[in-house]
């Protein structure tokens, strides 16, 4: 036996004493991983923490015959970052270098095409001499933790390779390789052409709030970010004096907002099945919402009555008035109406159709009536 090795009891009964403060050096890791995230402006799509477990710990032990010291694991105390973008990992991983001390970088995964696997980005860290001086991180100094940092398509890849059971390409079945080789390129094309897509949105967003200072803003092509940008060009009085005196509430929400943007999709998702195009287009029709003065308020009325009073926020007020003049666009729009507001525009809806139904069959009454009329006049002035 070697004698310079810890034994597994002695590993065990040491980490089983130490965990505790493992475990909240993970949960104070997760807190503060995810401040700086907020402040450096780095998106991440989750961000995990954990003490290792004792029996993980033991069974590593185990595999790893050049352990000598419980300070050799050092991944005791583990947090992964997990971003939407590739180039997030490197904002990440810079933003870490300037909040703590770091010890160790390494890219796990080979960047070569076949390579089996997927690359993760692996770095040991202290928390800095300074922050060890705050109360609340006394605790911890010189305790070691493990970062990892992969995209969510690199974790994907992550949690089912490590299902599939297999830790090199020689392990897989040869028949099956190809294939496990396609996955990883695919992986990789997607995380490429999702930055390449966050940019491109970037710049249109960008490019849309230049036009939307000037004049060409009505012939931005109707998209969430156009109306976005040239929101506060649109006749928007029109549409809320129309909902307020139909007997709407008062709206609430605001442009930025998370539920404004949501009503902003849905009205821009029913206005183009409704065949427009254009922002200045969608203007135009805000600017004829006096005209379903009559529908709203018997809808807003209809509401209330089954207990939920519509509120005047333009998006839902234009959304509701393109569903009033086409039925079909709450399916093909799959709106996400409150009960109340389906009800009420089934009963709308039904006496609109019906009112069109009258006034259809009255406009054939009354042009039949004209042409007998005109036919027996006809037949007179032969007599």
């Amino acid at each position: 036996m070697d004698s310079s090795r810890l034994p597994i009891e002695e590993v065990r009964s040491t980490y089983e004493s130490l965990r505790p403060t493992y475990r909240r050096y993970a949960d104070m890791l997760r807190s503060l991983t995810r401040q700086v995230c907020e402040s450096h402006g780095v998106s991440v799509e989750s961000i995990e923490a954990r003490a290792k477990e004792v029996n993980s710990l033991c069974a590593k032990w185990g595999r790893h015959a050049e352990y000598r010291e419980l300070e050799d694991v050092t991944d005791l105390c583990g947090v992964r970052i997990i971003t939407l973008y590739a180039n997030d990992v490197e904002r990440a991983r810079d933003m870490l270098r300037t909040e703590f001390d770091v010890l160790e970088e390494k890219s796990r995964g080979s960047e070569i095409p076949e390579a089996f696997g997927y690359r993760s980005l692996h770095m040991l860290v202290r928390v800095s001499t300074v922050r060890c001086t705050l109360s609340e991180w006394k605790d911890f100094g010189g305790l070691v933790a493990e970062f990892q940092l992969r995209t969510v398509l690199q974790h994907a890849w992550a949690v089912i390779s490590h299902r599939l059971d297999y830790k090199t390409s020689e392990e897989v079945p040869a028949k099956s390789r190809r294939k496990l080789f396609r996955v990883a390129a695919l992986l990789e094309t997607g995380d490429e052409l999702f930055a390449d897509f966050r940019d491109e949105v970037s710049n249109v967003r960008e490019e849309y709030q230049k036009v939307a200072t000037a004049e060409a803003w009505r012939d931005l092509a109707l998209d969430l970010d156009s109306v976005i940008a040239a929101w506060n060009r649109l006749p928007l009085d029109i549409v809320k004096q129309t909902a307020l005196s139909a007997g709407f509430s008062e709206g609430t929400q605001h442009i930025g907002e998370a539920p404004m943007r949501r009503a902003i999709g849905n009205l821009v998702t029913v206005a183009a099945h409704a065949g427009i195009g254009t922002v200045g287009s969608l203007a135009d029709y805000m600017s004829r919402a006096a005209q379903y003065f009559s529908a709203l308020e018997r809808f807003a009325s209809e509401a209330t009555t089954r207990g939920f009073r519509p509120v005047a926020d333009t998006p839902d007020v234009l959304t509701i008035c393109l569903v009033l003049d086409d039925s079909r666009l709450r399916v093909i729009g799959a709106l996400p109406f409150r009960p109340e507001i389906e009800k009420a525009l089934d009963v709308v809806q039904r006496e609109l159709q019906n009112s069109a139904s009258v006034a259809a069959h009255g406009q054939q009454g009354y042009s039949t009536a004209n042409q007998h009329a005109r036919s027996y006049g006809t037949g007179a002035s032969h007599d």
